[in-house]
């Protein structure tokens, strides 16, 4: 299926990197979908494309505002932090 990148702080520390397989997507896209929700407030739409939406969205600490690309596959939507 590929890999997906995790990284729990959403910081700068290195990204824990993940195989993604039919029995645990599920699982890690709520992971990633809960650990961005504790960092960052997700704001308005901003934009879409074929496969994809940009929302904006507020970091919780620090109170800077950033755009957040959100992946969509299989009509669930998966975060895409980088």
């Amino acid at each position: 299926m590929g890999s997906l990148s995790i990284n729990p702080m959403m910081d700068n520390s290195p990204a824990k990197i993940i195989k993604v397989t039919k029995e645990n997507e599920k699982e890690l896209m709520i992971q990633a979908r809960n650990q961005f929700e504790k960092v960052y407030e997700e704001g308005k739409f901003l934009g879409e494309g074929c496969s994809s939406v940009v929302k904006s969205c507020v970091h919780r600490e620090s109170g800077l505002e950033y755009a957040v690309k959100i992946m969509r596959t299989d009509d669930e939507e998966k975060i895409l932090v980088a």
